[in-house]
């Protein structure tokens, strides 16, 4: 390798992801030639025109000093010795889960180019596998070239913040040269110095990379099963114990209070252990996917292994939806019972995670409640969002099925249906120390039904339709931990 390219690294494919890194890595005071395919978004990196919404890119581009983008392969792979792909691998449908083609396509290109003395590093999820039997069969014309395995554990949305601050690193090194390399770089970039770097085989940051985020969504669905057990008791405790008792704080079940207890165990932790919405986005479902077919596929008739394992977070996850929607709509059939003209649920902040940069709805687990809950009721659901670029992505995946409403978290259309009631889906699910509300119409007779009746949510609704906020200890007896007993 020439080591007067030290301070050089060739980025081959700069979208999001690879765009942040290698402004995350040119910051660190490295010389950076980003690869891509499309002459439009290559000319506005060289003239610093790109538009973003990914948090701090734009700014970063803006005084960046170092960086320079390019349409030929041929000039970035000469550009350095160390040659970092972040090119897509989309979900292919098929038994691979992520696609390679793209990849394919980088190394293939590598190879025409008879590429030597490189360290190529592949920074985009793959299958296990790939670098072992794949990219060698793909290099096969170039000389003295590694082939290693750094995936990035980041979140769309703050993948700059995720870059500069991870609690780990896998380098999957194809040679002990080429990991001390990616040591370096990534000690250079990260501002968490307190980082641990794992230096591994290429095979084993594969696997690692799946089983890290499978590892989260297994604590993720239990957390939420957890959560639904201690709705279900609360419900069963609040049917059975004496009326002066139900709302009594000291014996509430309180999902989150046995949340807190159990994450203060070091064998557990806090993290990822708050009830909520189930997972989704672009990476942790298709991983736990990718990793049960990963066992499926190095299981023998000798050596069996139970994939069943793999899927338990999937499951989990479907189920707690489900339980969720349920719930949605046993609230809402209450208020249309206890006198609402028609009930509307909606829902808030419905990217794949809480208050996302960008407007990503894969697998968005408030949509895949949302969902049940319109095929499997007559009640109304609206996406309520500030946002056009957010109610556009909604939009293309779900269609007309949806209300669509560009408003604030805390208003509905003017001109609805008089008396019609609204269940606000983050108030009823989401275990908060403030108690949850369902915003009713200020009609006298409905909220006059609903506490006659006590339903859920009728005194905070009245005391909110005055214009004040029910107590704490009043709120929490009604949120999320009363079930209408016909649930049970």
């Amino acid at each position: 390798m020439d080591p007067g390219d030290a301070e050089r690294v060739t980025v081959i494919g700069a979208g999001r992801l690879g765009l942040c890194w290698a402004l995350c890595v040119e910051a660190a005071g490295f010389a950076v030639k980003a690869v891509d395919i499309f002459p439009s978004y290559v000319e506005a990196i060289n003239k610093r025109t790109l538009t973003s919404q990914e948090p701090s890119l734009v700014s970063m581009l803006t005084k960046s000093k170092k960086l320079e983008a390019t349409l030929s392969m041929a000039e970035g792979a000469a550009f350095a010795s160390n040659i970092f792909v972040f090119v897509q691998t989309p979900s292919s449908g098929n038994d691979q889960h992520y696609d390679h083609t793209h990849l394919n396509d980088v190394l293939c290109q590598l190879n025409a180019l008879k590429v030597k003395d490189k360290h190529i590093v592949i920074c985009c999820t793959v299958m296990p596998g790939y670098c072992d039997l794949v990219a060698p069969s793909l290099l096969k014309d170039c000389t003295n070239v590694s082939v290693s395995y750094s995936p990035e554990f980041i979140a769309q949305g703050a993948i700059i913040q995720g870059t500069l601050n991870p609690d780990m690193a896998l380098i999957g090194e194809g040679s002990v040269e080429a990991g001390a390399m990616m040591e370096r770089v990534t000690k250079a970039y990260v501002a968490n110095k307190a980082i641990k770097i794992f230096r591994l085989s290429p095979g084993s940051a594969e696997i690692a990379k799946l089983a890290l985020n499978s590892f989260v969504t297994l604590k993720i669905a239990f957390a939420n099963f957890l959560g639904d057990v201690a709705v279900s008791a609360e419900a069963k405790r609040r049917r059975y114990c004496p009326v002066e008792a139900r709302d009594d704080p000291t014996r509430i079940i309180d999902p989150l209070a046995i949340a807190r207890a159990i994450g203060s165990d070091s064998r557990i932790g806090t993290k990822c252990l708050l009830p909520g919405y189930g997972f989704g986005g672009p990476c942790f479902p298709r991983d736990g996917r990718a990793l049960a077919e990963v066992a499926r596929q190095v299981s023998t008739d000798a050596h069996p292994l139970d994939v069943s394992i793999a899927n338990i977070p999937a499951v989990a996850n479907f189920a707690h939806a489900r339980f969720q929607a349920q719930l949605l709509v046993e609230r809402a059939d209450a208020l249309v019972k206890a006198g609402a003209t028609a009930c509307t649920i909606v829902f808030d902040d419905v990217t794949f995670k809480p208050g996302c940069a960008v407007p990503i709805v894969l697998e968005s687990q408030k949509l895949v409640v949302a969902r049940w809950v319109r095929e499997n009721s007559e009640h109304a659901v609206a996406i309520r969002e500030q946002r056009d670029s957010v109610l556009t992505a909604v939009r293309k995946d779900v269609g007309v099925r949806f209300l669509y409403w560009r408003l604030p978290n805390d208003q509905v259309p003017t001109g609805e249906l008089a008396g019609t009631a609204y269940v606000i889906a983050d108030d009823e699910l989401l275990p908060t120390d403030g108690g949850k509300k369902v915003y009713v119409p200020l009609n006298s007779n409905v909220v006059n039904a609903l506490a006659a009746e006590n339903v859920p949510n009728g005194t905070a609704s009245r005391k909110r339709a005055a214009g004040q906020d029910a107590p704490i200890s009043e709120l929490r007896g009604e949120g999320r931990a009363s079930l209408p007993t016909s649930f049970l």
